[in-house]
């Protein structure tokens, strides 16, 4: 898809059907959170095992998600059949963005706030300057490389700093 108001609508359409990833991420998160915090608490460590299985259901639950697409958007939006590329690419992005969401609550727990802060401003800044090259190159869909390389990179990041500071 090139840059034109029919792109940015399309684009817009897809990253709003992915939202529906993003929502009910955050509400399971809203379940798990508080038990999480509350092992991180009593142990004086962070168990990396759990966030590990909580990725990979995410993952998962991406890869149902995207099996899907195609048939829903089939029934529901036969006329943009053709966002499935920036749906699929939006969906894992989301997912990666709720892992990293979810691995945020240690440094909440840790009260390390100030590395998150970093963390995000850095996060920021990786996808405004990814989302001006990658648009150029790439049109609309560059946009949601620029989410999803984003999301990836700096879900890596943040695991990193907690293997390193657990």
């Amino acid at each position: 898809l090139k840059t034109s108001f029919e792109g940015v609508g399309m684009f817009s359409l897809a990253e709003k059907l992915s939202s529906i990833f993003s929502l009910a991420s955050f509400s399971i998160f809203t379940v798990l959170l508080p038990n999480k915090a509350k092992e991180i608490r009593e142990r004086k460590n962070y168990s990396i095992k759990t966030s590990i299985l909580l990725s990979i259901i995410i993952f998962s639950c991406a890869i149902f998600m995207s099996l899907l697409a195609k048939s829903m958007l089939y029934l529901l939006f036969a006329k943009y059949i053709n966002i499935l590329p920036i749906f699929y690419i939006l969906i894992f992005s989301a997912s990666f963005y709720a892992i990293s969401g979810f691995l945020d609550n240690f440094f909440y727990v840790k009260e390390k706030t100030t590395t998150l802060l970093l963390i995000n401003a850095s996060k920021i800044i990786t996808l405004i300057i990814s989302v001006f090259y990658l648009t150029q190159i790439f049109g609309i869909i560059g946009t949601a490389y620029a989410n999803l390389v984003t999301s990836i990179l700096f879900t890596g990041i943040t695991f990193l700093i907690i293997l390193k500071t657990r």
